[in-house]
């Protein structure tokens, strides 16, 4: 699956690549076009992961700055997330075995997105219980 994030790097690696390769090319000609193109490439593609920082550290804020009610509600309501929620949840010391129950619901869920984020958010938080549903 490809992610706006993850068209943000190809697509900033691709303008870094020919931006670069028309400098160097003009620079220095054909040595210079094809030095620019490497480091425009990875260039682009260092600018073209910003998008997915910021996207991160803005949902960090966001977490970090909930009640555990909103946290509890985002936990059922977006269960993409679970894995950070819980950690959250964790890292202010919330006993988290209440939150077991809902993650083996979603593991036997006919939804493939529940069953998905439920078995690695069991796996993360509650590793013994995971191994014995292999």
């Amino acid at each position: 699956m490809v992610t706006v994030f993850d068209m943000a790097r190809i697509i900033g690696a691709s303008i870094g690549a020919g931006l670069g390769m028309g400098v160097g090319h003009t620079e220095a000609g054909l040595i210079g076009g094809i030095v620019g193109g490497v480091l425009g490439l990875l260039v682009g593609e260092r600018l073209g992961r910003l998008p997915l920082f910021l996207a991160g550290r803005q949902l960090s804020k966001e977490l970090s700055r909930a009640t555990v009610a909103e946290l509890e509600r985002r936990l059922v309501e977006e269960c993409f997330l679970s894995h950070l929620i819980l950690a959250e949840l964790q890292r202010r010391g919330v006993d988290l075995a209440p939150y077991e129950p809902l993650l083996l619901e979603w593991i036997h869920s006919d939804s493939p997105m529940h069953q998905q984020f439920g078995r690695a958010s069991l796996q993360i938080f509650f590793p013994q219980r995971a191994s014995t549903l292999k």
